[in-house]
């Protein structure tokens, strides 16, 4: 299938700010900067702004609108049942993606969602500027990790006990107290400590009592989630451990390395590993995946995807320019990305072709997570998106609120909700 070609739209990342300081009538009105992009139609880009004034009669006390002397031709709309979400499209339109070799001189927006978000956890949970390298969400806990070793887990507390009581006149000293008590202990840190690199990924366990890390020193680890203890360190990888897999319950773990092996581990054993695969012409393993069946696709900085079935070599897919850094899988689908911005989506009962080709623009792919019919993609240039997959292609939300910062993973909840961390240390909840 011929790669396509996927518009964009951009908001400016501090709209969240602008949006409070006009509903707590700090200022009358705003504007803010809104654009939309097209690779293959670099002349047709479209920018504008929109007009955030005080008004009892709208949702919040604001008023969103277009400016009508830069309204760059879009439609804009506030979404249902959300206070700040925009809907942003052009007048008719219903396109969704362009075949690379098109050059036109301009391009249509279906309605797309641009999603602010509900939480943000931070900025500088992890300290450096590589921000959160690592994540993982499972039933009301989360990890993180960062650069020198740095990893912790969490409570993600959520609710009314979510927000500390304020002391007036109707309130107890002692109930205030005692909720700012609870709140303290349930959203307290548990240090995961040991790894002497950047932790380059965190996987909860089935169960979520067990985490397992990955890190640029080389090595894997157990931890208690709950306690922080380290019962287990997995050493024989050469080189930086940047991704894993858990095998089923946990009894056994995978960990991929730049040194161009996968290592299958035994997690009751400290011992060395009880499997080695090596990567096609030793390339690192940035990525991987294991079905059901037990096969494992392994996406390779040579942009070659292999597929290993019964610890042999199977299939090896061709490359994709720049390398493979993101790879996800679920059911038979599996989606790459790369470091050109390059993705996949391949059927796995149908290798080598991909099913669907496409790009937004040249930003590396850092993280994917497929949801049904979706996925949601990360990028370092502070985009990232949720595609639809089945039908025409058509990204249907923007996560807004990066600052072109890099976003480096994603991780979905028991909720179907999505975590998106990266830049400044932060996690941003979007739903």
């Amino acid at each position: 299938m011929a790669q396509q070609y996927l518009p964009y739209i951009t908001l400016q990342p501090d709209y969240p700010l602008v949006f409070a300081d006009v509903s707590q009538s700090l200022v009358e009105l705003d504007k803010v900067w809104i654009s939309a992009y097209c690779s293959n139609v670099p002349a047709g880009s479209r920018h504008g702004k929109l007009l955030l004034s005080a008004s009892k009669d709208a949702r919040g006390g604001v008023s969103v609108e277009l400016d009508d002397e830069n309204n760059a031709g879009l439609n804009v709309e506030r979404a249902d049942e959300s206070l700040m979400d925009l809907v942003v499209s052009t007048p008719g339109g219903s396109r969704t993606s362009y075949e690379a070799s098109e050059t036109l001189p301009n391009f249509e927006l279906a309605p797309t969602r641009l999603r602010v978000a509900r939480r943000t956890l931070g900025p500088d949970l992890v300290k450096g500027a590589l921000g959160v390298t690592a994540l993982d969400v499972h039933e009301g806990r989360y990890v993180v990790g960062g650069s020198d070793g740095q990893a912790f887990t969490s409570s993600l507390v959520e609710g009314e006990e979510s927000e500390p009581m304020e002391l007036d006149g109707s309130s107890n000293i002692e109930e205030v107290a005692a909720q700012r008590m609870r709140l303290r202990q349930r959203s307290a840190k548990v240090a995961l400590k040991g790894h002497v690199g950047d932790v380059r990924s965190a996987k909860f366990l089935a169960g979520g009592q067990v985490v397992l890390t990955t890190s640029s020193d080389m090595t894997a680890r157990l931890y208690d989630a709950s306690s922080g203890a380290c019962p287990r360190v997995f050493k024989g990888h050469r080189r930086a451990v940047v991704c894993s897999s858990i095998i089923d319950r946990g009894h056994n773990v995978l960990t991929g390395s730049l040194d161009g092996t996968v290592r299958l581990w035994d997690v009751s054993s400290e011992g060395a590993a009880i499997q080695t695969i090596t990567a096609e012409k030793f390339a690192g393993v940035n990525a991987m995946a294991r079905d059901e069946g037990g096969s494992i696709y392994m996406g390779l900085t040579s942009g070659t995807m292999q597929v290993v079935r019964d610890g042999q070599t199977a299939e090896v897919i061709p490359g994709q320019a720049g390398g493979i850094t993101a790879l996800d899988m679920n059911g038979v689908n599996i989606i790459t990305g790369t470091s050109d911005g390059d993705m996949r989506l391949y059927d796995a009962r149908n290798l080598p072709t991909p099913v669907k080709s496409w790009k937004r623009n040249g930003a590396s792919v850092t993280d994917i997570k497929l949801a049904h019919d979706a996925a949601i993609v990360s990028t370092d240039d502070g985009m990232p998106y949720r595609v639809r997959l089945n039908g025409d292609l058509a990204v249907t939300d923007e996560y807004v609120g990066w600052e072109v910062d890099h976003v480096d993973k994603v991780s979905l909840d028991q909720k179907g909700r999505v975590w998106i961390a990266g830049a400044q240390g932060a996690i941003r909840l979007y739903h």
